[in-house]
């Protein structure tokens, strides 16, 4: 379910308001962020250049520790709109070998919803928000909002970028240009009403090759959300549906029966910023650091790190500078949880390491050992 249209601030008024803060990007790190700014008095501006509610290319793997981050940052009501399909298994194929895992209660959204009830439980808790709007931060770190052809500048106290891999708000700013890693996977995803894919309602099934992987999660509507990664090499000599059927085909799976799909994609995943904070800017979730999303995780990484802006967001808005701290306080909160996903990319580029570990993980002990450090249950 979706909630009400969401009050919307002119640019007028947006403009001549004394912010304490500006969230850019209103996706589940920046709602959470702004949750978090708003409880503890800040007077809070939430931007976004979408129009909600909108597509975003997302697995819609929400962890137990990011359900946790919502439900503590006063999200909890929005989680429980959006009717979540909780999910306990995990199904994985590589070159016809297969094991299922038990997995901890899962929850997958569409983030089309989601996001849309996240931003209005942000307005109803005392938050400003902005949707269609373009925000850019300039080198002084004066932002320039552009709507409908129409600039303001705003001078918040403190700018929180959460704007995603693709978000254009630090464009301006060399010093907080995205270090790529080379050879590292595109994403691509998409939201459909029905697949005929060997998958069995109820549980995660991914497919994996040396090329890349493909997942499939349901959800609560009785559809499915697709989410892919794969060489970029492969997709410039193939193409993505092609380089999508040769993951499935290698699986054994015939790639006819994904049926006609119009992927969204984004550029190549693994990447960081260089630096995560400087001046009036603290740069959060996926806008400050991305690893390939095998293990779903992408969402409750960023939550995590919002619930713990604050005392951050107070240095910064009393004139001190947070310098590498923000970075640092980050990369401690989530380098185990890191260190697993990078473990198991680098299983999916290596079938036969892959192989291995499912065959191993068919023994109940051994899977449900292997399924605890898969998924993060706590935060």
């Amino acid at each position: 379910m979706v909630s009400a249209l969401i009050p919307d601030m002119s640019l007028d008024v947006a403009a001549s308001a004394p912010w304490d803060a500006m969230v850019i990007g209103a996706g589940t790190s920046g709602c959470t962020a702004a949750a978090q700014l708003v409880r503890n008095g800040f007077r809070t501006l939430l931007v976004d250049g979408a129009v909600f509610p909108r597509p975003k290319v997302c697995g819609g793997c929400l962890a137990p520790a990011g359900v946790r981050g919502l439900r503590e940052s006063g999200l909890g009501a929005a989680l429980e709109r959006t009717e979540p399909l909780k999910v306990d298994r995990l199904d994985v194929s590589v070159g016809g070998c297969s094991a299922t895992l038990p997995i901890p209660a899962y929850h997958v959204i569409d983030r089309r919803h989601l996001d849309h009830n996240l931003v209005h439980e942000v307005v109803r808790s005392g938050g400003a928000y902005m949707g269609g709007t373009r925000a850019v931060i300039q080198e002084d770190d004066a932002v320039v909002l552009a709507v409908d052809g129409e600039e303001r500048v705003v001078r918040p106290k403190v700018l929180v970028v959460a704007d995603g891999l693709q978000g254009t708000a630090l464009s301006r700013r060399d010093d907080f240009a995205w270090v790529v890693k080379r050879r590292g996977y595109v994403g691509m995803g998409a939201t459909v009403d029905r697949i005929d894919l060997p998958c069995r309602p109820g549980r995660v099934t991914m497919y994996s090759s040396a090329s890349g992987y493909l997942g499939a999660a349901p959800i609560s509507s009785g559809g499915w959300i697709l989410a892919a990664a794969v060489s970029p090499e492969l997709i410039r000599r193939i193409g993505k549906a092609d380089a999508i059927a040769g993951i499935l085909e290698s699986n054994g799976v015939d790639s006819s029966l994904l049926g006609r799909i119009k992927w969204r994609g984004v550029s190549q995943l693994t990447r960081h910023r260089r630096k995560a904070a400087g001046g009036r800017i603290l740069v959060i979730g996926d806008a400050m650091h991305y690893l390939e999303p095998f293990t779903g995780e992408g969402m409750s990484w960023g939550i995590h790190c919002a619930q713990h802006l604050v005392p951050f967001a107070r240095s910064v808005a009393d004139g001190g500078s947070v310098g590498t701290r923000w970075r640092k306080s980050c990369i401690r909160r989530l380098s185990r949880r890191r260190l697993t996903c990078r473990l198991v990319g680098a299983a999916t580029r290596h079938p036969a390491v892959l192989k291995t570990a499912l065959r191993a993980g068919r023994n109940r002990h051994v899977g449900a050992w292997l399924a605890r450090r898969l998924c993060w249950r706590d935060s």
